[in-house]
């Protein structure tokens, strides 16, 4: 796709078993989560079994709050941002990302002066990160200021265990 994959912003949302695969640079993001009809956010949502491949963008992010995630056992690989990136207006109760496969992340990263995360997280009450691999992350940026595998901004609760992190930054 040279667009975002898919956009999602209704309760109860179980997005599984796609293949998400862009081209390149010229593509946008994998999943948005978007604000819905109803401005409270989306109530629950399911991400697993995915495919993520060649995108320019994010493989998952998320605009607009949410109640409970859980975002388990995808495939990310060679994706331009990050793998899940919470923005400005994104939070979230209770998040699980766990059990993801994800390489190659940052790949548009140059580094210029930019900080990058290849999963950053905000205002979350209770997150779990756990049994997940992020190889290889923004390897090309050698100007960044920072590069992170894991950003925690505003989290609550925060239990990582049993992540592989190879090559950052």
């Amino acid at each position: 796709t040279s667009g975002d994959g898919i956009h999602g912003g209704v309760d109860n949302l179980r997005i599984a078993d796609n293949q998400i695969a862009g081209l390149g640079d010229r593509s946008g993001h994998g999943i948005v989560l978007v604000e819905g009809l109803d401005p409270e956010g989306i109530d629950a949502l399911q991400v697993r079994t995915n495919r993520f491949s060649h995108l320019g963008g994010h493989a998952i992010r998320q605009t607009h709050p949410l109640a409970e995630a859980s975002i388990c056992d995808n495939q990310m690989d060679d994706i331009g941002l990050g793998a899940l990136v919470m923005e400005e207006a994104a939070a979230v109760g209770h998040l699980r990302f766990v059990g993801n496969q994800c390489r190659a992340l940052g790949t548009a990263v140059t580094g210029e002066g930019t900080a990058f995360a290849a999963v950053q997280l905000a205002r979350v009450e209770r997150a779990d990160v756990t049994d997940n691999l992020l190889a290889d992350v923004a390897r090309q940026a050698i100007g960044a200021p920072r590069v992170d595998a894991l950003r925690a901004l505003g989290v609550r609760q925060l239990r990582v265990a049993g992540n592989r992190l190879v090559g950052i930054g």
